[in-house]
Formats: C-alpha cells, sequence, structure tokens
C-alpha cells in the first residue's frame, strides 16, 4: 500500500464523470483534495482551469503531477487538509467547491470539515461503499446514523455513480461509491450567540434565555445526534440518559412534549422528531 494509503483511480470514464457532477455549481473555487497521480485532475484542468486549486499531502506526488502536467498545472498547496485553516486559506473566495477520492482512514472528518466551512457550496466526493450508504440511509435502515443526519441536514445529497474495486490500483477490498452534496439552508438553525455556540457543548448547557430568542444552533443539535447514537442497540431513552448523564424522569417529561415514543430506538427517528426533541431540551420542560 503506498504512502498515506493512497487508492489511485484508473478508471477515465470515472474520473470525467466526478469532474462533471459539479459543474452546475456556482463558485469561486473548486478544490481537489488528494489527486493522487491526477487521473481526475486531468478532466478539472481542462473543466476549471481558472478555478482548480489542489491540496496535496505527499510531496512525492506533487512532483509527479508537476511533471505529468508541465505548463497546465494549477495551483498546489502542500498540506494535510485536516490541519488547514480553511477561513484563512480561502480568505478571497466566497463559494468553494470541494471534490476528490477520499482516504477511506480519514473520509469522514473531510466530510464534517467541508460541509460545516461556512463558504462551501457543494462537493463531489468519493466515500468506500459502505460509507456512502450510511450518508444516505434513511430512519429505520440499518445504517442510518449520525452521518446520516449530518449530511442530510447540511446538504442535499445523491449518489452518482459506483466505483468497483476494479477501479483502482492497488485493488482495494471494498468498492467504492460517489456521492454529490449540494448545500441546503435550513431556517431551523440560527448560530447562538455566546458560549454556547461553540464546540460540542453539553446538551444540558444548553438551557438559557438567550435560546428562546436566537434561534437553534447547529453544533448543539449534533452533539445531541451524537448523544442518541453513541449507544444505538439501545431505546432512546437508555442511549441518552446514559451517555447525557440525565435523570430518567426528565427525559421522559422532555419525550412526551416532543412526541416521541422513548422505548424506540434512535434510527427509528427521523431529522424532524430530533428537532423536536432538540426543541424540548431547550424548552421550560428541561429546566425543571
Amino acid at each position: 500500500m503506498p504512502k498515506y494509503s493512497q487508492v489511485f483511480l484508473k478508471n477515465d470514464y470515472t474520473a470525467l464523470k466526478i469532474a462533471e457532477s459539479v459543474n452546475d455549481f456556482d463558485c469561486d473555487l473548486v478544490v481537489e483534495i488528494g489527486p493522487g497521480k491526477g487521473v481526475l485532475t486531468k478532466d478539472l484542468i481542462k473543466l476549471y482551469p481558472k478555478k482548480l486549486l489542489l491540496i496535496e499531502i505527499d510531496g512525492r506526488m506533487i512532483e509527479f503531477l508537476k511533471d505529468k502536467f508541465k505548463g497546465d498545472i494549477p495551483r498546489i498547496i502542500k498540506a494535510d487538509f485536516m490541519r488547514l485553516d480553511l477561513s484563512e486559506v480561502f480568505l478571497k473566495n466566497k463559494k468553494i467547491v470541494f471534490i476528490g477520492n477520499l482516504p477511506y482512514h480519514c473520509a469522514t472528518a473531510i466530510l464534517e470539515k467541508a460541509l460545516l466551512f461556512d463558504k462551501f457550496v457543494g462537493a463531489s466526493f468519493m466515500f468506500q461503499k459502505e460509507m456512502a450508504q450510511r450518508i444516505m440511509a434513511r430512519p429505520n435502515d440499518k445504517d442510518y446514523g449520525y452521518f446520516s443526519i449530518f449530511s442530510q441536514v447540511l446538504s442535499e445529497a445523491f449518489v452518482l455513480i459506483d466505483a468497483p474495486k476494479s477501479d483502482f490500483s492497488p485493488v482495494p477490498k471494498i468498492d467504492s461509491r460517489v456521492v454529490v452534496f449540494k448545500k441546503e439552508k435550513d431556517p431551523f438553525f440560527k448560530p447562538l450567540a455566546g458560549a454556547v455556540s461553540r464546540g460540542h457543548a453539553h446538551p444540558r448547557l444548553w438551557r438559557g434565555k438567550q435560546t428562546a430568542k436566537k434561534g437553534d444552533s447547529l453544533k448543539n443539535f449534533l452533539s445531541l445526534i451524537k448523544f442518541a447514537f453513541s449507544h444505538r442497540r439501545k431505546t432512546i431513552l437508555n442511549s441518552l440518559s446514559i451517555s447525557m448523564n440525565m435523570d430518567k424522569a426528565l427525559l421522559l417529561r422532555i419525550f412526551e412534549k416532543a412526541q416521541i415514543e422513548p422505548q424506540i430506538r434512535p434510527q427509528n427517528l427521523s431529522i424532524e422528531d430530533f428537532k423536536r426533541l432538540y426543541k424540548e431540551f431547550n424548552s421550560d420542560t428541561a429546566r425543571q
């Protein structure tokens, strides 16, 4: 296996489909994460010559790309995407599209960082097929969980194309799937002022005078989802009671107000169910 656990796409048809998948996005920059040997890059250069930026961690791959594309090579940043301060790097840009065949070991972290970036407008990412299924899963599906809700709250997503493991070198153990994301603005989520809007605060700290007037915090909502699925085989009541160290009697009052059956499992709740539950955590019921 190459350094940084890369597997390189070698199917030109799949590469072209991925490159074309972001053609309709209104953006001022297309960022390819981990271009590797440039199979996807060659099509991106043709389609977005003035908008393209590459982020590559491996210096050997950067030299390979410079030699391969010579005068056509776009700007390259040698860096680990996960360590970059995106606000600083893209200070002069307004609308960013991300694209890439993501490394399997950090694909979920890259997805989180990209979708949470305030200048994100769209993305086209290659994942392991199992991860793609988790992203696209719906309530009552065995794959439905935190990343399903995270992705669907922040974006409108659809499957573009499947890529069998034979499309890569070296050949991985699992097939891949490309998912395209378009930014979704949900009016339910509005950043809270003050400390409660920073980081993944404990939900019991959400209670405060500002919550009713300032709207709902996306980060705190996502914290609730993580707590809910931290014991996914247990009921929603038991999972939240354990993960949040909350009294079940209080949780039962919150569930009753939110019209949530406490004995069902987290994967049986829709996003709308979780929104109602979140609102009740910020209500007078939760302060009793």
